[in-house]
């Protein structure tokens, strides 16, 4: 696969761990330059009531939480994602899928039997911006 220099840029900057709003923004930039969602779609810092927490971004079914650090971090994600898919599962009565990310580690997970189970993981290289 190929990409253009304007992602690669993007990945690149994204694999030196930016920062929470930065990875957020960069998560938005992706998904509209390589997958061509529409930004209307895509919602950010969606309360959830329920659970008294507040999703940084839901993208159809797929919820993400941006983290400066994902490895410091990672205790926090447990913890919380849980709640979140379940949360947002049992309102929409379909299953849903977390990514988790600082820019440079990626984890998508998802709910089995109501524990939190890896999909997969990435990690850019700061490099070569992939």
């Amino acid at each position: 696969m190929t990409i253009d220099d304007a992602t690669k840029g993007l990945l690149q900057q994204l694999a030196s761990k930016p920062g929470h709003d930065e990875v957020k923004a960069g998560f938005l930039d992706l998904l509209v330059r390589e997958f061509g969602i529409e930004r209307g779609s895509l919602n950010f810092e969606v309360r959830q009531p329920v659970i008294a927490g507040r999703l940084d971004a839901l993208v159809g079914r797929t919820i993400f939480e941006a983290k400066r650090d994902l490895d410091k971090e990672w205790a926090d994600v447990a913890r919380r994602m849980p709640d979140y898919l379940a949360d947002r599962e049992r309102q929409d009565k379909e299953p849903y899928v977390g990514i988790a990310a600082d820019g440079q580690r990626w984890v998508v997970l998802e709910l089995i039997d109501g524990n939190l189970a890896t999909v997969k993981e990435t990690v850019l290289d700061p490099e070569k911006g992939e």
